[in-house]
């Protein structure tokens, strides 16, 4: 998850309630929460956390409860699915940030695919297989085309598109051990393809970057919690 706030003032009753739901929650979803908390009475409290009620929890920055009762200095009541007043965000409506923010970040790692994809095209340098090539490309119905020349920028390019991608989903876990393993599968990839196409690199690369994927995908029951030490 990329960031979890929560926002409270100094006498706010219920923002330890809402620590301890974070806390739950995260057990429930096997999750690692980055949570952060901002006191709105702080000098240094950003405008945005200062127009907000407390308790409110932001996902992402975006309220778990968007139903326009998070303004104002007074404390917050919220209402529950089954009608009742509470002074905390509703479970429900937690989990479901939560789970959708889950569901964002571990798509980020699938912008490694397409440099594999790329690593498994063949280098069009044998002339003899040539007729090889365009009787297979004509029985799609496409025109062989020699490809070779523009083999090593289009790796550059998804090499690049790959490593942004996986900075986005750092960025938004702080998983380091997936990120780095496809960081080091990428590298092997493309500099296997640009050397000496060496078909053993190119697939030991390519294995480690499906491993950085798989790593990603496993939850984590960790939880960080960056807490304000004054607060």
């Amino acid at each position: 998850m990329k960031k979890i706030e929560l926002i409270f003032e100094t006498t706010c009753p219920n923002a330890q309630a809402v620590r301890e739901m974070l806390k739950s929650i995260s057990t429930e979803l096997g999750v690692q929460l980055n949570v952060t908390e901002t006191n709105k009475d702080d000098a240094n409290a950003p405008e945005y956390a200062r127009q907000l009620s407390s308790p409110t929890l932001l996902v992402d920055g975006e309220d778990v409860v968007a139903d326009g009762s998070g303004g104002g200095n007074a404390c917050r009541i919220y209402r529950t699915p089954d009608g009742r007043m509470t002074g905390i965000p509703p479970r429900a409506a937690v989990l479901d940030a939560l789970r959708k923010s889950q569901r964002k970040q571990r798509w980020g790692l699938l912008a490694f695919i397409p440099v594999v994809l790329t690593a498994l095209l063949p280098v069009v340098s044998c002339p003899a297989c040539w007729p090889l090539y365009a009787s297979v490309l004509a029985s799609l119905g496409l025109t062989f085309v020699d490809y070779t020349p523009y083999i090593g920028p289009v790796m550059i390019a998804f090499a690049a598109m790959a490593a942004g991608g996986i900075g986005y989903y750092w960025n938004r876990t702080r998983k380091w051990l997936p990120a780095v393993t496809g960081l080091v599968g990428i590298a092997i990839i493309v500099i296997g393809k640009l050397t000496e196409s060496n078909t053993l690199v190119i697939y030991t690369g390519g294995f480690i970057a499906a491993l950085a994927f798989a790593l990603g995908m496993m939850p984590s029951k960790k939880i960080r919690q960056d807490n304000c030490e004054t607060c």
